[in-house]
């Protein structure tokens, strides 16, 4: 009792910073909330604010949570796969195989799905959803130094699980030698099959047998690039109809490698953003990753039809994406479209009202493009910019090993609008580029604001840029090209 009216002889804003000091702690928080209930409610909401959950922990989750689901903002559902031993690791996975793991992730979904049925949803921040599947023989054969959601993973500031599972974490195969996997000493010398990568990245069907219930509580969905898997873009979309108060819609799928599945993957993202989006949906990013590691492989070994060194964007998917973003707040599109079928798609009626930011790539934005096509896709986003009368920033870039380019449009309220070129080469922007963006930048501040025209050279050589992650690190893009959350 004497330790208690210690603590309280502290004023409030003492002991509202030493609990928020203890709160950063990542082990032991709960045998904190034992001490007195003014510590109950801050470990509470820092224990019960985001959860990480496997399916098992799912039968549980109601009595885990009880009268807390107001605290509970966040849910990872983190699905574990069947394991798989080194007689199958280099081979791509069978029918049986992969049907017997959609099972497992239907499953999983389909009980989660259950569960937050139930919960009411607020007026308040709503609840965030994010999904990943993997095995756990994922990272034990060819792929150790690649990012995986696992229960292994740390947490970064941001809270967001993502760190690298390479040999050293995991004593069993750390500095031995494992021929069968060209392991030596811990590290790998020779690359996978690319069966092997195919096995890694094989597709998520969903096949639910009883229609999903609908979740009002879920604002935010978030399928990260960290889950390999690929959610089929068309089955996804249907299972967003079930989430009517989605607010975001963080997806980041994988590259597909092989040129005919591509364009079965391209049908499906057209149908999801055409045909599911929810209407309340304000917020977009999605980013299509792939591996220039990988690529080369399939390219070098030629398995399983031609694979494309640079990505060929499907018109349908950006024009899909252009109609979509005349209801959005932001839009933010890496590589699975094109900037140029966005703007072409434009109608002579169309005006977005809300749009406040449009983040999108090109393949077009190159050393080696005509000057004159490079011009016509700047000025023709210049004048679908004229009828976003809330745009506060466009940005429209491309990135690959040796090469980073970014044109970024700018309007802040203490400063005038800006049009900035920069990248590892220099483009001369025509007079009718320039002539069109003034026009929208007085259309957004007024007739008598000066429109800011800027090259910026990067200082680093092409040499510095080994990938697309490299050049949105040195093009300092915003932080929204990547969801950050």
């Amino acid at each position: 009792m004497a330790n208690m009216l210690a603590w309280f002889s502290f004023p409030a804003e003492i002991r509202l910073m030493i609990l928020e000091f203890l709160a950063r702690e990542k082990h032991g928080l709960a045998s904190y909330a034992s001490v007195c209930r003014e510590w109950v409610e801050v470990i509470e909401k820092k224990n019960f604010g985001r959860l990480k959950l496997g399916e098992p922990c799912l039968d549980d989750l109601e009595h885990m949570v009880s009268r807390r689901r107001g605290l509970v903002k966040h849910i990872w559902l983190n699905i574990e796969l069947r394991r798989y031993t080194c007689r199958c690791c280099d081979m791509e996975e069978s029918r049986p195989w992969t049907s017997s793991n959609n099972a497992i992730i239907t499953r999983a979904i389909s009980k989660l799905f259950g569960i937050l049925a139930t919960w009411k949803a607020s007026s308040g921040s709503g609840l965030t959803l994010e999904l990943s599947a993997q095995s756990p023989s994922d990272n034990q054969h060819w792929f150790k130094h690649f990012y995986f959601g696992s229960e292994s993973t740390n947490d970064d500031e941001d809270g967001y699980a993502a760190s690298i599972l390479d040999s050293q974490n995991d004593g069993l195969h750390e500095h031995t030698n494992y021929p069968y996997h060209d392991l030596i000493d811990g590290r790998q010398v020779v690359n996978p099959s690319g069966f092997a990568v195919l096995r890694l990245f094989e597709r998520v069907g969903l096949n639910f047998k009883v229609e999903l219930p609908t979740v009002p509580v879920v604002t935010k969905l978030v399928l990260r690039r960290q889950c390999r898997r690929r959610f089929d873009g068309k089955a996804l979309g249907v299972r967003l109809e079930k989430l009517p108060r989605l607010e975001c819609l963080v997806y980041e799928p994988w590259r597909g490698w092989p040129g005919v599945k591509q364009r079965r993957y391209d049908e499906g993202y057209r149908a999801m953003i055409e045909e599911h989006l929810p209407k309340g949906l304000n917020r977009l990013s999605v980013f299509e990753d792939y591996s220039d590691d990988l690529i080369r492989l399939f390219r070098d070994r030629e398995l399983h039809g031609r694979v494309e060194r640079v990505r060929t964007p499907e018109p349908k998917v950006g024009k899909a994406f252009a109609y979509r973003s005349l209801s959005l707040e932001h839009l933010s599109v890496s590589f699975m479209a094109d900037a140029q079928h966005f703007f072409e798609a434009r109608k002579p009626r169309w005006k977005w009202n809300r749009l406040r930011s449009l983040m999108l790539t090109s393949r077009l934005l190159t050393p080696t493009a005509d000057p004159r096509r490079v011009c016509d896709l700047l000025e023709n986003a210049g004048v679908a910019a004229l009828y976003m009368p809330e745009l506060r920033n466009m940005t429209l870039w491309n990135g690959e090993r040796g090469l980073a380019c970014a044109f970024l449009y700018r309007r802040d309220m203490d400063r005038p609008p800006s049009i900035v070129w920069r990248g590892t080469w220099v483009v001369d922007m025509e007079p009718r580029v320039i002539q069109a963006w003034e026009r929208a930048a007085a259309e957004h501040a007024g007739a008598r604001c000066t429109l800011r025209v800027e090259t910026q050279a990067l200082c680093c050589d092409c040499g510095t840029i080994g990938s697309h992650g490299d050049a949105i690190h040195h093009l300092d893009l915003p932080r929204e090209v990547v969801d950050p959350t």
